[in-house]
């Protein structure tokens, strides 16, 4: 129960872990952590230090390993350390939870120190006072005389807040009121059980690095006292905060009291417009300032002005964020031309009433914007490229038709768009002339479209390869080396001034020569130049906002659960939830500890296609004949097999699925969704085609990765290897609103790339771990998977052909991003209400190999389980919390025990699985499973594939395109069954683990001890005779066909 604390009397319990979070502070650090352990430690309890380093690049980790190191040789404190890579405190408080034992934590800041009975009071009052479960005490500045007088004024200039951070709220040690001031969160020792209670820190709050943000620790103080916790102010508790000089400059003055009063504000609540006090107040102090002749009343006044405009963004942020409207429950069905209407009314005003400027404008930009696309597909043309695997010349030559429709088609969008970004350079120099009393020549006309052209365009390939460098990776014929220096000079900040400095220049040019044209009696041409500039200027400033979905309170009786299925294509188990050293899902852990975990999980093929089809169906690929990726259109309907979301649409569900490029199969297979989200199908040769070659579909990229490129150019949009993470984490949480605000449960299941070759990711997710220094291929992405022949080809590379290194990192931040969004859509459903009825699942298609025997890529080998071992995770309300299931699973348990848990299992429905859903609720016991798994197809001979073994055809000629009209890319049917004959397979049972090796001169069978040999190395058929005949048995239908 919240709030009930406990006293202190069993010795597991005895337990003070003291938490930091630091940031580039080593020699503060050091100094806190020699004051830690020169402290007096408490009798009968144990003490341990927890660091956790935030996006440190200076010698932290150094400092860190040192101390740990002479931990056992000093008698210092025990003091582990981990690395959270994503900037921020919040980020780095949420990622010690894990890491955290029972008992009492205290946190603190690494520019703090504190006293020499710290720990001993610390203990005692959590002894004394078990009805207490947050505890604070007094911080005062370290003060060694040199501060100047200021600080210690009293009186009516008083600086506020204090530049360094102090609390004291008495001499007598009493519980805090809600009136009372809350202490910082470098002063509070709190219970563990609350972090399960209260959940938390919020990420939106709280500094990054070392800036001023802050919020995050009242925020949460806050939030536990309304659920019940009681906090415990006991004056001898003391520490003492580092008094850095920089802290005592009027400038450091004025930034803190705009943070910090920019973060309260944020707190409260929405006050529907902007408040004529703090207008008020603004001008008073600014006024007050001026003419104050004193320094001390000077600096008092600077410091209020730059509260109230801390105040003012405060309230500003807010009141727009309430001022969102509730989505339509029917769905925008025209987002994208919504947005658009203002921008062409404008456009048509402009037409209406500025004629003269806009026909020239117009004609010369038409002529920019016709020479420009003729370029790129001329360029195009003399290099042509196209995505997707290799196939025969005579099926490139049979659609070479529609090759030329296709780069038409894109050179039609490339000339609108160049039209559209030297029209704007024309009506800048156009306003500039108004402004400036010259006329307009045709020529200058062209050299200022030209340069809008330029501006615009060079603007967003910025962006790109900032943001997200993958999108250009995937689309360049050039070395992305050549780009390391640019991409090293740009940030966010820099990025977002040069198009807010762009907009600005463009309205006030507008401005001054719409008023220039109105002295003149000129009033219609001055309001048409306007139009023209706003036409531009609005669009620019709305593509910088990302509308988030706003949540709709569900107000459905609780009655049959919603599941929410939340997958991720190529995620290994072993990242997730499993204590890897880099703590890459820290609220995927957290989710995990509230359900069920199954840590042996394995699909029937490792490849996308047959996984999600033998998950959503609960039957092998034997039974529903999706064997590979290569599906053609005769076998989408998976032999009549029903699936899960056949079965949910019967139930009266509202059936969605939700995924990017690599998700197409849950709308090309006839799963039976409902609602899709989806792209066409990825395996078709006009889709293919329709994304054009390489040059103008990079210039086309730069403009597509939004809403106009999902509706009007989704091949781009959509195309393979660029990260779209965030705007399937969007998309999804603007489908749970609009389910939450149905009368019908829902069944979503959301499928993202985040972590599938070539590991490109968002920014900064492709920056957390790979070293600065690095300068190589593949410094964004895994580099040589651009074009399809160099896809074959790094098929058949050995482990030295790789930076490999480089390349785990990569995809390291890749797993890191999926667990951040994977956050905010859980965030999303309990803002929505929907948290105690909503089954959640983490799930992958396959995992990924990383040479850890002699391939690389998913489905190559069935010895290893890199690839076909995946996470599992089922968060069922109703549910046993923190169950772990180390016995096999299978992927095609998951159809039957949803439907189990959701009240529509039924024994008549025909799976090959089994319902999990006793085990989950803690009822039965975990049953011995078959685990059967096969390779997939290989697309060229992979290392350490014997010349003795079955071989096939490389990739290019084992392709066809059977129905023209369709253009479906399948596999040829005189090769499928060899391709089937030549499939390594393997079947776990309990401990062992069969291979089947499909050799020229017959079968060979490999038997492993997964118990004491998990990486299967040692084969022990010889020694198990009677165990490799009995699952050869047990396995003898998924043998032999």
């Amino acid at each position: 129960m919240a709030g009930s604390g406990g006293a202190v009397s069993d010795t597991q319990e005895k337990l003070l872990t003291i938490l930091i979070c630091t940031h580039n502070r080593s020699k503060l650090l050091n100094s806190l952590i020699l004051s830690l352990n020169v402290a007096t430690r408490p009798a009968s309890w144990d003490v341990k230090i927890l660091v956790v380093a935030n996006a440190c690049t200076d010698n932290t980790h150094q400092l860190l390993d040192s101390c740990k190191s002479l931990a056992a040789v000093n008698k210092s404190l025990n003091l582990e350390w981990i690395a959270e890579p994503v900037a921020g405190k919040s980020h780095a408080l949420n990622s010690a939870f894990p890491h955290l034992a029972t008992g009492m934590v205290a946190l603190i800041d690494d520019d703090q120190r504190v006293s020499q009975d710290f720990l001993r009071k610390v203990c005692r009052a959590a002894e004394d006072h078990p009805e207490a479960t947050l505890f604070c005490g007094r911080l005062l500045p370290d003060w060694d005389g040199t501060e100047p007088r200021w600080v210690r004024d009293e009186g009516a200039y008083k600086v506020y807040p204090p530049p360094i951070p102090s609390y004291e709220i008495g001499a007598i040690a009493h519980f805090v009121l809600d009136s009372e001031t809350m202490p910082p969160g470098g002063n509070l020792v709190v219970r563990s059980d609350v972090f399960r209670r209260v959940g938390e820190f919020s990420t939106d709050l709280g500094p990054h690095g070392h800036d001023l943000g802050g919020g995050e620790d009242t925020a949460y103080i806050r939030k536990a006292l309304a659920q019940g916790e009681r906090l415990y102010y006991d004056p001898d508790i003391i520490q003492y905060h580092y008094v850095d000089p920089l802290r005592l400059k009027l400038s450091f003055l004025m930034r803190l009291a705009f943070h910090r009063t920019y973060a309260a504000v944020r707190l409260g609540p929405a006050t529907g417009g902007m408040p004529a006090y703090v207008w008020r107040k603004l001008a008073t102090y600014g006024i007050k300032a001026l003419f104050s002749a004193r320094l001390g009343r000077r600096r008092f006044f600077l410091v209020r002005v730059a509260a109230a405009l801390g105040e003012i963004k405060g309230l500003y942020e807010i009141n727009t964020k309430a001022k969102r409207h509730r989505p339509d429950m029917q769905g925008d069905r025209f987002p994208l031309l919504s947005r658009l209407a203002i921008p062409v009314a404008l456009g048509c005003l402009s037409m209406l009433w500025a004629k003269p400027l806009l026909s020239t404008s117009i004609t010369v930009a038409a002529s920019i914007a016709g020479i420009c696309a003729a370029g790129l597909i001329l360029k195009s043309a003399l290099s042509f490229s196209r995505t997707g695997p290799q196939l025969k010349a005579e099926i490139q030559r049979y659609y070479s038709r529609y090759s030329l429709y296709a780069v038409f088609r894109l050179g039609v969008w490339a000339f609108v768009l160049c039209m559209l970004m030297a029209l704007a350079g024309v009506v800048f120099y156009g306003s500039l002339a108004s402004a400036l009393g010259f006329s307009i020549d045709r020529g200058i006309a062209v050299i200022f479209g030209l340069l809008g052209l330029a501006l615009i365009t060079s603007l967003q390939f910025c962006r790109h390869l900032l943001c997200i460098p993958a999108s250009i990776e995937a689309s360049s014929n050039y070395r992305m080396s050549r780009l390391y220096a640019l991409w090293g000079a740009l940030t966010p900040e820099r990025i977002e001034g040069a198009i807010l400095s762009l907009a600005l220049l463009f309205a006030v040019a507008a401005i001054m020569g719409g008023t220039r044209l109105s002295m003149q009696g000129q009033g219609e041409n001055a309001i048409g130049l306007l139009a023209a500039a706003m036409a531009f200027v609005i669009p620019a400033i709305q593509a910088r906002k990302r509308v988030e979905p706003w949540p709709v309170r569900s107000r459905r009786a609780n009655s049959q659960p919603n599941i929410l299925m939340i997958g991720c294509d190529s995620l290994r188990a072993d990242r997730v939830a499993s204590g890897h050293p880099r703590n890459l899902t820290p609220f995927i852990d957290q989710l995990a500890m509230r359900g069920a975990r199954f840590t042996n999980c394995f699909v029937p093929c490792a490849r996308t296609a047959p996984s999600l089809a033998s998950m959503l169906t609960g039957s092998w690929p034997q039974r529903h004949g999706i064997r590979d990726n290569f599906v053609a259109a005769s076998e989408c309907g998976m032999n009549s097999v029903p699936s899960m979301a056949d079965t949910l649409n019967r139930a009266g569900y509202r059936t969605t699925a939700i995924s990017d490029w690599c998700g197409a199969d849950l709308g090309k297979l006839e799963f039976g969704f409902e609602n899709c989200n989806l792209p066409e199908d990825q395996w078709n040769i006009k889709y293919l085609l329709r994304q054009g070659p390489k040059d103008i579909r990079l210039f086309l990229s730069l403009f597509s990765h939004n809403k106009f490129g999902q509706q009007f150019l989704p091949e781009l949009y959509y195309l393979a290897g660029v990260p779209t993470t965030a705007l399937l984490g969007r998309d999804t949480r603007a489908e749970i609103s609009q389910a939450a605000g149905d009368d019908k449960p829902f069944f979503i299941n959301v499928f993202m790339s985040t972590t599938h070759g070539p590991f490109g990711s968002e920014y900064p997710y492709y920056t957390l771990f790979p070293g600065a220094s690095y300068n190589g291929d593949s410094k964004f992405v895994m580099s040589g998977l651009n074009e399809p022949f160099e896809v074959v080809k790094r098929q058949g590379h050995t482990k030295d052909k790789f930076d490999l290194a480089q390349i785990v990192d990569l995809y390291d931040g890749c797993v890191r991003n999926f667990d951040d969004e994977v956050k905010k859509i859980v965030d999303h459903v309990r803002q929505c209400g929907l948290e105690d009825n909503t089954i959640i699942v983490i799930y992958s298609d396959h995992g990924m190999e990383f040479f850890e025997r002699e391939t690389w890529g998913q489905g190559n080998s069935v010895i290893v389980d890199d690839s076909a071992r995946i996470p599992l995770i089922i968060v069922d309300p109703r549910g046993a919390r923190n169950l772990v299931v180390a016995e096999t699973t299978r992927a095609i348990d998951l159809a039957p025990t949803l439907l189990d848990l959701s009240g529509h299992g039924s024994a008549d429905q025909g799976f090959d699985g089994v319902s999990l859903a006793g085990v989950i609720r803690g009822e039965t016991a975990m049953p011995e499973l078959n685990a059967y798994y096969e390779t997939g197809i290989w697309f060229t001979k992979i290392p350490g594939l014997g010349d003795d073994h079955l071989h096939y055809p490389d990739l290019p000629d084992l392709l066809e395109v059977q129905n023209k009209q369709a253009a479906t890319i399948g596999i040829k049917p005189a090769l499928r069954d060899r391709i089937i004959a030549a499939k390594d397979r393997a079947l776990r049972v309990g401990e062992w683990k069969l291979v089947r090796l499909a050799l020229q001169d017959g079968p060979k069978w490999l038997l492993f001890d997964v118990s004491r040999d998990p990486d299967c190395r040692h084969d022990v058929g010889d020694a198990h005779p009677e165990v490799v005949e009995a699952l050869r048995e047990r396995g003898s239908d998924l043998w032999l066909n």
